[in-house]
């Protein structure tokens, strides 16, 4: 296996590495490793857009093709293509659909941007933690890292969103996510065994099961508890 360290930045690895002097451009396939920072990146194959062929860390972009997979910040993450710009640290990736592990939630997307701990997700996005489901075209998810550990900080959604829970589901136009607080506004609509309410907003506590639900037009004050 070729191998290749570049500034102590980026460690490269794969089965074939080629570099391209005149135009500047690293091609690697078979078993192809990046490991940068607290970061590594791993698929079939791959192409780094050079500043300079002595120097990988000044590579402008590196593109990978096919079972990309790795971890970013212990955000665990996989598709079939992925970009990732060095000098912003940011990685798009897409297909398959692509997927998200962290501490406490998987999410699924067709098309993920990764950046400063930061994601945003479009297309058929699912959002699953122990406590609820979240479901919606589009997500910015912000996660935080505690004890060299990643977890959910902050979720928004400003595309048709679906909360499931164990005792009803939840409709909006909007919705926000944040210390075990989910709000909804816009065509709020919760449905559990008994009961469908229909209101402008609505506020959840996913820990305590506590429910506040407002109407505008037919001003709506309800508090029930699970």
């Amino acid at each position: 296996m070729a191998h290749c360290a570049y500034n102590n930045a980026i460690d490269v690895k794969a089965g074939d590495i080629k570099i391209d002097q005149n135009n500047l451009i690293m091609s690697l396939k078979n078993g192809v490793v990046f490991k940068f920072n607290d970061s590594e990146i791993m698929s079939d194959a791959a192409t780094a857009r050079l500043n300079d062929a002595n120097d990988m860390s000044n590579a402008s972009e590196i593109s990978l093709r096919g079972n990309v997979r790795g971890s970013l910040s212990n955000i665990s993450v996989s598709g079939d293509h992925a970009k990732y710009i060095t000098r912003e640290g940011s990685l798009e990736l897409s297909g398959r659909p692509i997927s998200i592990t962290i501490l406490n939630a998987d999410i699924s997307a067709n098309r993920l941007i990764l950046k400063n701990l930061i994601a945003i997700l479009e297309g058929g996005v699912v959002l699953k933690t122990p406590e609820y489901t979240i479901t919606s075209e589009k997500m910015i998810v912000h996660f935080m890292r505690q004890n060299n550990k990643t977890s959910l900080k902050k979720v928004e959604s400003g595309a048709k969103v679906v909360v499931e829970t164990e005792k009803a589901i939840y409709t909006a136009d909007k919705g926000r996510f944040e210390n075990d607080v989910v709000l909804l506004s816009g065509n709020v609509v919760i449905r559990n065994e008994k009961n469908c309410i229909l209101a402008d907003e609505a506020e959840l506590n996913i820990v305590t099961g506590v429910h506040s639900i407002k109407g505008a037009n037919n001003p709506i004050n309800a508090t029930f508890h699970k």
